[in-house]
């Protein structure tokens, strides 16, 4: 009964059908939150992810980050290079991954001292950096993913970013 059914759809349709489906595969978003070192802060951020380009393992990632600290204050851009590494199978349930990009970081450091007078003393100063990011993770195919992401070449952004997240 199955194959009566099959054979109402013309090739053409399926064709086009299976078409739409990979060009859909090739755009996804999701969601990260974590922790960073050096300063001490708690992320959150979005990302989307383009691609197959020039090799069916390399995407583009660009991701956009919040930072919440004690004292610091972050937003940073990064539009990093992701390879899929070929030590685990491409339709296998864990793939891992690293990658490399710029990072583009603005931070807000703030240190306020309140006097017994009213006056307040405002310590704060703003920063803008760009770094060279370095990262590996893990993702499983249902779409979660962790990463470990490093600045190298960055003044006073994090050094060390720990993230776990969600693709769509």
């Amino acid at each position: 009964m199955a194959d009566a059914e099959d054979d109402i759809v013309p090739n053409e349709v399926r064709r086009v059908e299976r078409s739409i489906q990979r060009q859909a595969r090739k755009y996804q978003a999701g969601v990260r939150a974590g922790v960073a070192l050096d300063p001490e802060l708690v992320l959150f951020g979005v990302h989307g992810q383009v691609g197959p380009f020039f090799h069916r393992d390399v995407f583009l990632r660009p991701t956009v980050e919040f930072g919440i600290g004690e004292v610091t204050t972050l937003f940073a851009i990064h539009p990093d290079i992701i390879y899929r590494l070929p030590i685990s199978e491409r339709y296998g349930r864990w793939s891992a991954y690293v990658g490399a990009g710029p990072g583009f970081n603005f931070l807000h450091q703030n240190f306020e001292r309140r006097t017994g007078d009213d006056r307040d003393i405002d310590f704060g100063q703003f920063h803008g950096d760009t770094g060279l990011n370095i990262l590996g993770g893990v993702s499983h195919r249902n779409g979660m993913f962790a990463e470990l992401r490093t600045s190298v070449y960055t003044g006073p952004s994090p050094t060390l970013r720990l993230s776990f997240g969600y693709n769509f």
